[in-house]
């Protein structure tokens, strides 16, 4: 059911029900991320539907940008093959409207700033509820200058997510998660996906935001290995994007994609148990 303006501010969004039904299980968080029209909407959509099939538990919707300077090489390549097949914001939200009719899984769309700034952050936020999209991401808004955003944002019940990087700074951390609604991204540089650094990095934020924010790593890197270390290591979520980008890039058919998303998502499921959710009386709506 698409939320609506008259809900409570109590309400708990589909992203924070999906977190906290998997920790009730023990179970991290698998995210998959695709930029949509790479190669062409067609086979997104078709591939957007395999990762669906084969148990993801949110997906992240990526508008193409023309200049993508937070993406690593593979997904900068696929924002490129995106644009030149034309794909625009406003198919996107169209696409997410079919979706949102076959699926109930939490949809995250992710972008840079320029796409809503030509739509009007209102006008963008309202379509995003209309078309049910649970949550955004904007890459280049910092938290500092997010103030109008997260006001219509909480207006049309859409969450917000934002970055963190082992380098962001203690002050700066809290601010973050004082307005993160969903989850908190965690970005790991290449190389930081494995291993003492990595434990160490995500235990001191998770030591510094609240215990009811899940907290989901990403990696510039796309070792396959990284995702159930995140897990193990105290993230409640990890998020696949370069590994997806690099056979779709390579021509993989969406049922050789379900079968490796299915794979995926057995093996993270395998892995340890994450941390114990907080007791439920101290789940609000964030924000």
């Amino acid at each position: 059911m698409i939320k609506t303006l008259g809900e409570s501010a109590n309400t708990i969004s589909r992203i924070q029900t999906c977190f906290k039904e998997l920790s009730v299980r023990g179970e991290g968080a698998l995210v998959g991320h695709l930029v949509v029209g790479a190669p062409d909407l067609a086979r997104s959509r078709e591939y957007i539907r395999a990762l669906i099939a084969a148990g993801m538990d949110a997906v992240e919707l990526s508008i193409p940008f023309s200049d993508p300077i937070t993406d690593g090489p593979v997904l900068q390549d696929a924002n490129q093959r995106a644009l030149n097949a034309g794909t625009t914001p406003l198919a996107i939200f169209e696409l997410v409207k079919e979706l949102r009719r076959e699926t109930s899984i939490p949809i995250v769309l992710v972008t840079y700033y320029n796409p809503v700034l030509a739509m009007g952050e209102e006008a963008f936020l309202k379509r995003g509820l209309e078309t049910g999209i649970d949550g955004v991401l904007v890459l280049d808004l910092p938290v500092e200058e997010a103030a109008s955003f997260l006001s219509h944002a909480r207006r049309y019940r859409v969450d917000t997510i934002f970055l963190a990087t082992p380098e962001t700074s203690e002050e700066r951390l809290k601010a973050i998660a004082a307005e993160t609604t969903g989850f908190l991204c965690f970005l790991l540089p290449y190389g930081m996906d494995r291993g003492t650094q990595l434990e160490t990095s995500l235990q001191r934020v998770r030591a510094l935001v609240p215990s009811e924010l899940p907290l989901v790593a990403a990696s510039e890197g796309s070792g396959l290995a990284s995702f159930a270390t995140f897990i193990r290591a105290g993230a409640q979520g990890a998020i696949v994007g370069n590994a997806l980008a690099e056979r779709i890039a390579a021509g993989i058919s969406p049922e050789q994609l379900r079968e490796f998303a299915r794979e995926l998502r057995t093996s993270l499921r395998a892995g340890s148990p994450v941390a114990p959710p907080a007791p439920a009386n101290e789940v609000p709506h964030l924000g």
